[in-house]
């Protein structure tokens, strides 16, 4: 489940206990924050794709800090 906040800023929720990521996009480069546990990916990738965005279009991964349910998914970036 995702939610347009603005214009090039998203709120992706993949399910508890996941984290809740957000994408920030931008004509240089496109931004995820804390893209959450490695089981949960599939669900952010549908959540990107329905946005219009695929997993290769993501520029930088950012992590506030050093959770497993924050970082996980990071191998997929």
């Amino acid at each position: 489940m995702y939610e347009k906040i603005k214009d090039s800023l998203y709120k992706i929720k993949t399910e508890r206990p996941s984290c809740t990521s957000y994408l920030i996009l931008d004509d240089q480069k496109n931004i995820l924050i804390d893209p959450g546990l490695y089981q949960k990916y599939p669900i952010l990738k549908e959540n990107l794709e329905e946005i219009g965005v695929s997993p290769e279009d993501i520029d930088i991964v950012l992590n506030t800090h050093e959770h497993a349910d924050h970082i996980g998914a990071n191998k997929y970036f």
